[in-house]
C-alpha cells in the first residue's frame, strides 16, 4: 500500500503522524484505531512518505506556497458564502496550518505544548497535530495556538509572502 495514501487516510481519521527516529508516532481520537492498525502495519512505507523528498510539499518554493493561496482564495471566494476579506482570512488561515503541519514544532508528548510542564494522560487535550495540552487549562491551547500560527505567519513572511497573505489586520 502507498505511504502517501495511508497518510492520507490518516489525517481524514484525525491522526497526526510523524516519525521520531525510527519510531513512528501517531496521535489522535480513539475511533481511528482500526487506521492506526494499518499504518503500523505498513510502517516502512509510511517511514518513507514521512521522509519527504525535494520534490514534495515540504521543499515549496515562494511560488508554490503563493500559488496554493491563490487556489485556496479562489475556493473560498467561488463558494459565494463569503466576503472577499473572509476568504482571504480562511486562505491564509490554510496556508498556516499546512506550514505548521510540515515545519511546526513538535513537543514530547509528555510536555504541554502551551506552557512547557509535565503533562500526564488524563489531563491531556491533543490539538490534532501530534502534540499535548492541558486539558483543564484553557491558556495552555490558547498559548500553544497563538505560538505555531505567529510562527506560521513569521515563516511565510520570511519566504517573501505579503499581505494578504501575511499577519490578519489588526493583528
Amino acid at each position: 500500500m502507498d505511504g502517501m495514501t495511508l497518510l492520507r487516510e490518516a489525517r481524514s481519521a484525525g491522526l497526526s503522524v510523524w516519525a521520531d527516529g525510527d519510531r513512528l508516532v501517531i496521535r489522535g481520537p480513539r475511533r481511528a484505531e482500526p487506521v492506526v492498525r494499518v499504518l503500523i502495519a505498513h510502517k516502512p512505507e509510511v517511514m518513507t512518505a514521512l521522509s519527504l523528498p525535494p520534490h514534495t510539499e515540504a521543499a515549496w518554493n515562494i511560488g508554490q506556497w503563493s500559488q496554493l493561496y491563490r487556489e485556496k482564495l479562489q475556493v473560498w471566494l467561488g463558494s459565494g458564502r463569503y466576503t472577499e476579506s473572509e476568504a482571504e482570512g480562511l486562505a491564509r488561515g490554510e496556508l498556516k496550518c499546512r506550514w505548521h503541519r510540515l515545519h511546526g514544532e513538535r513537543v514530547p508528548a509528555s510536555t504541554c505544548a502551551g506552557c512547557g510542564e509535565p503533562i500526564a494522560d488524563t489531563e491531556a487535550l491533543d490539538p490534532g497535530d501530534g502534540t499535548r495540552v492541558h486539558f483543564a487549562t484553557a491558556g495552555c491551547l490558547i498559548r500553544y495556538g497563538e505560538r505555531w500560527r505567529s510562527a506560521a505567519t513569521q515563516a511565510l513572511l520570511a519566504m517573501g509572502l505579503t499581505p494578504p497573505c501575511g499577519p490578519e489586520p489588526g493583528r
